[in-house]
């Protein structure tokens, strides 16, 4: 959208000239509320208001529409032992301490698998299961991108692997 701010500065101008013109009181302040709405004016149309939540958020749902289902991958690491309703039985029961989690952007599917160990190993066997998983399910995975923080567990100084 362009934009013509020449008309409103043109009438910014006007408006300053011909209140200095007046010597009466109330034609002054008259003008200087012409003045400061036409300042209003300008200033909304160089400094848009700041969109609200719900209006980005509908941004991106039509950004994930245009994506195809299983397209995009979203992979991370979730530490486990952090939630204090959790430790406790963590301690005792030796259960995982690591949640890996993949979330499809489009779909908003999720897979998740446990790990007592944050290591490259789980997540690249993690990767696999996955792939293979949807595989067996008709998703051609080179078109599949798969999105990390690239944290350690993601970074590995091996080959990469590439999946079946």
């Amino acid at each position: 959208m362009k934009r013509d701010f020449g008309v409103f500065f043109e009438q910014l101008i006007e408006v300053e000239n011909e209140s200095m013109q007046y010597s009466s009181n109330e034609s002054i302040i008259s003008h200087i509320q012409q003045i400061l709405s036409l300042k209003l004016c300008v200033k909304q149309l160089i400094c848009p208001q700041k969109r609200k939540k719900y209006q980005r958020k509908r941004d991106l749902r039509e950004v994930k529409k245009m994506l195809k289902p299983f397209e995009k991958i979203q992979v991370d690491i979730k530490y486990l032992d952090d939630i204090p309703e959790f430790y406790t039985a963590y301690r005792v029961f030796r259960l995982p301490k690591y949640q890996i989690t993949a979330r499809c952007v489009r779909t908003g599917a999720l897979f998740y698998a446990y790990a007592m160990e944050k290591t490259s190993t789980n997540t690249t066997m993690f990767l696999l299961r996955l792939g293979e998983h949807l595989k067996a399910h008709g998703v051609e995975l080179n078109t599949v991108i798969i999105q990390t923080d690239n944290g350690t567990e993601f970074a590995s100084t091996m080959k990469p692997i590439i999946l079946p």
